[in-house]
């Protein structure tokens, strides 16, 4: 295995695993008041039906948490998606700290 994807391939692993323990060990809290009410709109839970209306975002993302929220309710689309945006953005960075010389 050449160093480049040894190095890519630890840039994946090393989120995913502090991921997986910090969701095994932390439950889920959101920082800000209002990605709790956000998830709340969209899940259904404040108005009994999942919702489209997030507050500062458009249209389209919303349409695609509140449709997930009604194909499977008992899971938590929103952290879902903040956890996944997460491994997403911290890949490049991990890649650069494992290979600086990859500019």
């Amino acid at each position: 295995m050449s160093i480049r994807k040894r190095n890519f391939m630890w840039a994946l692993l090393c989120p995913l695993v502090y991921l997986v323990v910090l969701w095994r060990i932390v439950p889920m809290v959101y920082g800000i008041v209002d990605d709790r009410t956000m998830m709340e709109i969209v899940s259904g839970q404040y108005l009994g039906r999942s919702d489209a209306h997030m507050i500062f975002t458009g249209w389209w993302y919303p349409l695609l948490l509140s449709g997930l929220y009604r194909m499977v309710p008992y899971m938590d689309w929103y952290s879902a998606h903040m956890k996944f945006l997460f491994l997403i953005l911290i890949h490049p960075i991990l890649i650069l700290f494992f290979d600086p010389l990859s500019l």
